[in-house]
């Protein structure tokens, strides 16, 4: 089987992956609608129907992270058991359609998943807490009261940002999806912990080293005369911005598909 694509085979490779796991998939969306309930059934302070705002930017991003991190660990579960790999590694596809399948899954499916799960619990809390809420405003009396919570509160506090916390966000999730895609095919036995093992290593190892950097570039700073910090900053500025810029940019277009490159070769060594 050579590694070109072929759409029909492609689809039916898709296909498969949903006539498989459907029965799972439901079950496990259901799981997230209900783990949404809880932790937003105890996050709601229902004396005053006030939901903390923590909680709600929280589970969307939690979701997306936790939640997909696993769902990818799922869909590359064969390679958990060296039989079951061998039998994956048979089907009559390519190496690219069987990776572009799981991506199809990983990138698309599951994040309109954990939207449509976010939104309908947060529409139906902020509407139960709004209720409560008014029924107290009433009860007391209250004039003029602006402590209404509304649907698009995540929005807010995540989206309204600078475009650079938008896209390190997004970045650093495709970045856990496709880490978890090479762990998951490297590893055959708890590959998920593994994965996760190595993953927080690298970040650790990571904010050492910036620190390291940045601690190199701002030296004795905090000893200098407050005269001479202003000038210093400015030196050390550019260097410190074009750092941060080539982390950006990094997280944008380099990290990702360099993973999903490693991830297609260790698919292909598998071959049988």
């Amino acid at each position: 089987m050579n590694n070109s694509f072929n759409y029909t085979r492609f689809s039916l490779l898709v296909k498969r992956q949903w006539v498989e796991n459907k029965k799972l998939f439901l079950m496990a969306s259901f799981a997230l609608f209900g783990l949404g309930v809880i932790f937003y059934s105890l996050s709601t302070n229902w004396e005053i129907g006030q939901i903390s705002d923590v909680t709600r930017p929280m589970f969307l991003v939690g979701g997306l992270y936790i939640a997909g991190s696993f769902f990818t660990n799922y869909l590359l579960k064969d390679f958990a058991d060296k039989n079951a790999s061998t039998n994956f590694l048979l089907i009559p596809a390519s190496h690219l359609e069987k990776l572009l399948s799981v991506c199809v899954y990983s990138f698309f499916a599951f994040p309109i998943l954990i939207f449509i799960i976010f939104f309908v619990t947060d529409y139906f809390f902020v509407h139960l807490a709004n209720s409560v809420h008014a029924s107290l405003v009433l009860k007391n009396h209250i004039v003029n009261d602006k402590s209404w919570q509304e649907n698009e509160l995540w929005y807010k506090q995540m989206f309204e940002k600078t475009d650079d916390f938008v896209y390190a966000l997004i970045g650093s999730w495709f970045i856990t999806q496709t880490f978890t895609m090479v762990g998951s095919i490297m590893f055959i036995r708890w590959s998920y912990i593994k994965t996760a093992f190595i993953g927080f290593a690298v970040i650790l190892t990571l904010i050492l080293c910036s620190n390291f950097v940045m601690g190199l570039l701002i030296g004795e700073f905090d000893r200098m005369p407050e005269s001479s910090k202003h000038g210093f900053y400015l030196q050390v500025k550019p260097t410190r911005d074009f750092l941060e810029m080539l982390i950006r940019m990094a997280m944008k277009f380099v990290f990702t598909p360099i993973l999903l490159l490693i991830a297609f070769l260790k698919l292909k060594e598998k071959q049988v």
